[in-house]
């Protein structure tokens, strides 16, 4: 059943199944990704910074810290204290970007998100995958001619497509809205 035909008849119960183990999950991605990329651009900064990915990771964390803490509320707190942006305050990141990404490669079976899709910092050894992950992602693989790989993953039965971009492991991603209800 697609997600229309589920609003339609009413069912509930399978409706907030599908929202569950399939849209939470693929939206969750860019969050978390925007936040681990934060946590490594921000780590590098002073108390004194005025930069403003300060700002942009300390509200993408907030974006996803009540879906971890629902799993680990030490893990959560302790993300959301090292991504809080408090101009004079303490260090950015100040257990270092490893620890977020340690404190979200404990949390990522909770979240229900392909660790494959969150990507990581080759480079920096920074990741939340473990060394041989399995490929559990659902969604089409494709590698682009300048070395850029993709997943398109359709959620709702076709109602969004996500796809994720990670070049050299450093990932950005674009939400597609391709046809609402």
């Amino acid at each position: 059943n697609t997600g229309k035909e589920l609003l339609k008849a009413k069912s509930c119960t399978e409706l907030s199944l599908l929202l569950e183990e399939d849209i939470t999950p693929t939206i969750l991605v860019p969050l978390i990704q925007g936040m681990l990329h934060y946590a490594v651009e921000n780590e590098e900064l002073s108390s004194s910074s005025e930069s403003g990915s300060l700002a942009a990771g300390d509200a993408l964390s907030r974006a996803i810290i009540p879906v971890m803490n629902a799993i680990d509320s030490d893990k959560s707190m302790q993300i959301m204290t090292n991504m809080k942006f408090e101009k004079g305050g303490s260090k950015p990141v100040e257990d270092g970007a490893e620890r977020v990404f340690a404190d979200v490669a404990a949390m990522i079976d909770g979240l229900k998100v392909d660790c494959d899709d969150i990507g990581g910092y080759e480079n920096l050894g920074l990741g939340v995958c473990s060394e041989n992950p399995a490929d559990t992602g659902s969604g089409t693989k494709t590698t682009l001619p300048d070395g850029t790989k993709s997943t398109s993953t359709s959620l709702a039965d076709g109602l969004y497509t996500t796809t994720t971009y990670v070049q050299n492991r450093l990932v950005s991603s674009c939400l597609f809205f391709i046809r609402v209800l």
